[in-house]
């Protein structure tokens, strides 16, 4: 258990695969499956982190190359702590409702060959800790950037309507979603890649889990991801022209209507907590906050 990754094979095959852990308590997994069978105890105590990290493991089966050569998938537990840290080939560190402990030992634990991540997402006082270790492992510096928030909905309320209608997006719509979903990412400062952005929504599309609102043309979509019995919507975004009319408010409602009539709840999402309207549109739907976590961000120490 305490040996280190062999730098021989980290090049070779996923760095989460069978490279024996350097750190006691920390367990890492090749496969989705056995990192949410492993981690079920800690995801049980939030129902959030559990839809968001349900959500991204579905992604995973669906497409394990985005979890390859730089991706990491780990628990831990040790002392009555627990956690786990989720990385996908590209893009921040999750360390979605885990400790502190769990957090450093993560940072200890990682590959070195993965000395160039971004960013760290978690819970502010596991996302510290991690920035901490990982600082004293590797030098560089590092700051506190997005807050964001889970948000649960149980029941839904009633919104005023913009006009239009709902319908399923189609592969037809791909040459405006593409531009768009890349724009809005750049907008919100989202870490994934284009191949990252571009491949995930054109495999949603096809399962038929994107709904664009159409009022004289489409102006605005969103996405949705099964969660178990649960489902989690994002990305939302409107046209930049037709911002301010009610699209992205009716659209959400309505496809929170549409996932609750098939029987699908709790639904889920996250916010940034420094915007103010997406919050107040929200809440005014029935989503109502369950836990905030932080984006920490790292400069790598000059070469």
């Amino acid at each position: 258990m305490t040996s280190a990754p062999r730098a021989s094979t980290a090049a070779a095959q996923p760095l989460h695969g069978d490279a024996a852990p350097a750190v006691p308590g920390v367990q890492r997994h090749a496969d989705a499956d056995s990192f949410l069978a492993a981690a079920a105890t800690l995801l049980a105590r939030n129902p959030a982190a559990q839809a968001f990290i349900h959500g991204i493991c579905e992604g995973w089966r669906a497409i394990p190359e985005e979890f390859g050569g730089g991706g990491y998938a780990a628990t831990f537990e040790h002392d009555g702590a627990l956690g786990l840290a989720l990385r996908r080939a590209a893009g921040p560190l999750l360390l979605e409702h885990s400790s502190a402990l769990a957090a450093a030992a993560f940072a200890h634990d990682m590959p070195e060959a993965l000395r160039d991540l971004g960013a760290v997402h978690g819970e502010e006082a596991a996302a510290e800790a991690f920035a901490r270790a990982w600082r004293t492992r590797f030098g560089g510096t590092w700051r506190t950037g997005m807050r964001l928030r889970h948000h649960m909905l149980v029941e839904a309320r009633e919104v005023a309507a913009a006009p239009g209608r709902m319908r399923v997006a189609t592969q037809d719509d791909l040459a405006w979603l593409e531009p768009m979903s890349l724009a809005f990412a750049a907008e919100v400062g989202l870490p994934d890649s284009t191949d990252t952005i571009l491949r995930g929504l054109r495999a949603r599309v096809g399962l038929g889990r994107y709904r664009v609102w159409e009022d004289d043309g489409a102006v605005a979509f969103a996405a949705w991801t099964p969660t178990g019995a649960a489902a989690r919507i994002a990305p939302v975004c409107t046209r930049a022209e037709a911002r301010r009319r009610g699209y992205a408010t009716t659209l959400t409602a309505a496809l929170v209507r549409e996932l609750l009539d098939s029987g699908r709840r709790p639904l889920f999402l996250f916010t940034d907590v420094a915007n103010p309207t997406s919050n107040a549109i929200y809440r005014r739907i029935g989503f109502e906050p369950v836990s905030d976590v932080v984006r920490i961000d790292f400069t790598p120490a000059a070469a």
